[in-house]
């Protein structure tokens, strides 16, 4: 099963050290974007995008069992020759990550592109919960115990959904002592 693991420190106010923690998040939601070709992009045409999506998801891609859909409107900024001055009606389409992705050259009648078929859960999340960096978190509705044994820190916690976290905004605490930098580029 797909998961995502932050590290970091947590601060103990009585021994006035910090600790390695880690958070480990479970079920994860992958979100698709289907930009519908300009001649769809009504609501009569949204459904014609639907009603494809739903054909080439029962032959092409059957193991996403469950999923939502509904129409949302985005704009685009990026290199893909979109328009970029109108917000664009497109298909939001979300699913449990556990069950995989669709196929990378998936191409239909009714639309151009799928957005988010390359994201991958970390920069999902990172863009979904506004993380720029490094940030103290307040965590909520979380499990701590032996069970959890995915990493090697001192502390470590799971959540289920992503949003039971958030940048802690009126934290007073200064940033933690770094012991190892690593970099990859």
């Amino acid at each position: 099963k797909p998961c995502v693991i932050f590290f970091g420190k947590i601060y103990d106010p009585k021994k006035q050290e910090y600790s390695s923690c880690s958070l480990v998040i479970r079920s994860i939601t992958r979100k698709l974007y289907i930009l519908p070709k300009p001649e769809y992009e009504d609501e009569n045409g949204i459904k014609e995008v639907y009603s494809e999506f739903e054909r080439l998801r029962g032959t092409k891609f059957n193991y996403i069992k469950q999923f939502a859909c509904k129409p949302k409107e985005k704009k685009y900024c990026f290199e893909l020759p979109v328009d970029h001055d109108k917000p664009h009606k497109v298909l939001k389409v979300t699913y449990c990550a556990d069950l995989g992705v669709i196929p990378q050259n998936l191409v239909g009648e009714t639309f151009d592109y799928i957005f988010g078929k390359n994201t991958s859960l970390l920069e999902m999340i990172m863009l979904s919960r506004k993380l720029k960096g490094p940030c103290w978190l307040k965590i909520s509705n979380f499990q701590y115990g032996n069970n959890l044994t995915n990493t090697w820190s001192k502390f470590e916690v799971g959540i289920i959904d992503y949003k039971s976290f958030e940048i802690a905004k009126d934290c007073r605490l200064p940033t933690p002592p770094m012991k190892i930098l690593a970099l990859s580029t």
